[in-house]
């Protein structure tokens, strides 16, 4: 409190030294030039604050931009990775329906096959059995016939 009423007692006594009209004219230059570093101060401040607003609104836009970006490479490989995994589900289904056509073919080969073996040999068993020359049908048909043919 003490430097306070020292202060006023400076500030009385510069002032109090001359007269009101000059003294007023003092405080009115004075306080001219204080609003004239205010106006100074305030637009070096917004020209800051819109230097500052713009730096970090174009930081802004590419850090957006670099994101977008980013977002479409994934979308990007995801699609790729898709359109492979699609591809060679198409590449893996075709090659099974071929191999299970291969298969299909190959049994049904093998059962012609078979089927002419099982014909050869039942015309086989048939000429044995059925043939005149067998001993198994003369011996089973009574052999009359034949002691008929014989005499």
């Amino acid at each position: 409190m003490g430097a306070g009423v020292i202060l006023g007692g400076v500030l009385a006594f510069l002032f109090a030294t001359n007269r009101g009209r000059r003294t007023r004219d003092r405080m009115t230059v004075q306080r001219q030039e204080w609003q004239t570093q205010a106006r100074q101060t305030k637009q070096e401040l917004a020209d800051r604050s819109e230097a500052l607003g713009t730096s970090v609104k174009d930081r802004t836009d590419r850090v957006a931009a670099t994101v977008k970006e980013q977002v479409q490479n994934v979308r990007d490989r995801a699609n790729q990775a898709a359109e492979t995994v699609t591809e060679e589900w198409q590449e893996v289904k075709n090659e099974s329906q071929r191999a299970a056509r291969q298969v299909q073919e190959d049994v049904l080969t093998e059962q012609q096959g078979l089927r002419q073996e099982i014909q050869q040999h039942v015309h086989q068993v048939k000429q044995q059995v059925f043939s005149p020359a067998s001993t198994s049908f003369r011996g089973q048909s009574g052999g009359s016939n034949e002691r008929s043919q014989d005499e």
